[in-house]
């Protein structure tokens, strides 16, 4: 548990390497990502309950990957769900929470929640998964990424579309604050960022020159000569981003 401003907290790897974090308003708790079990979610509720002192009013979900969400049940909130999230989830059979005391909201491009004198930004992001969320508390001066940013991990792209993640980490960049809490790792700050962007676009860049240089995925596999942010060519992640980036070059 890491306190990161006056209204704000983390938990730095509830569990499986996920962060999760949450806000007091004064007017109820704002919880952001609930964890990969139910029983890490009822871990984070008894944390944020202790912490505040004020009983979880809504519930974000970064995304629908089953890491940071599997939380959900224990939560008797009302869920603030992106719309391709919230239907990635009901084809799943994951939307319904289990809780029959919670309720959810569904909506579509960005949003604003005023709750209690605290303002919370939520922008929409397609780059790591469709529908995902960033909320941003510029008075608090943190934001909450989900996996838009790892720090001290090589991203995961299993649903991203590369060139649109590398663009939206430039705007993330740019967002009025000084500390961003990533979906994995420790406390971000714009250094982590450029790496990030960096990486990928010379995962992007790289991989463009080489297709068009004739090669075929395994062959580049086997060089290994793209970038790797400080890990090695055999990493399983890196290597299946150099897939998905083949895939999605020209």
């Amino acid at each position: 548990l890491e306190r990161l401003s006056k209204r704000v907290w983390t938990v730095l790897g509830l569990g499986d390497e996920v962060n999760a974090g949450f806000v007091s308003t004064g007017a109820g708790a704002v919880v952001f990502d609930t964890g990969a079990t139910v029983e890490q979610g009822h871990y984070l509720r008894r944390i944020v309950e202790e912490t505040t002192k004020e009983e979880v009013a809504f519930v974000i979900n970064s995304h629908y990957h089953r890491r940071h969400c599997s939380g959900n049940a224990a939560f008797d909130a009302t869920y603030l769900f992106h719309r391709k999230s919230f239907e990635k989830m009901s084809k799943e059979g994951r939307a319904n929470t289990g809780n029959p005391k919670a309720t959810h909201i569904v909506f579509s491009k960005d949003g604003l929640l005023k709750l209690g004198d605290v303002i919370l930004e939520l922008k929409e992001t397609m780059g790591h998964a469709p529908g995902s969320l960033v909320l941003s508390l510029p008075g608090e001066g943190v934001a909450f990424t989900g996996d838009l940013l790892f720090v001290g991990h090589v991203p995961t792209s299993t649903h991203s579309d590369l060139k649109k993640w590398a663009s939206e980490l430039a705007w993330l960049e740019k967002l009025p604050v000084e500390q961003w809490v990533p979906g994995h790792g420790k406390i971000g700050n714009r250094e982590d960022i450029r790496i990030q962007r960096q990486y990928l676009q010379g995962l992007i860049s790289s991989t463009t020159m080489l297709k068009r240089a004739g090669l075929a995925v395994e062959d580049i596999l086997e060089r290994g000569e793209l970038p790797l942010l400080g890990t090695s060519p055999g990493c399983p992640h890196h290597r299946r981003n150099v897939v998905r980036a083949f895939r999605q070059v020209a």
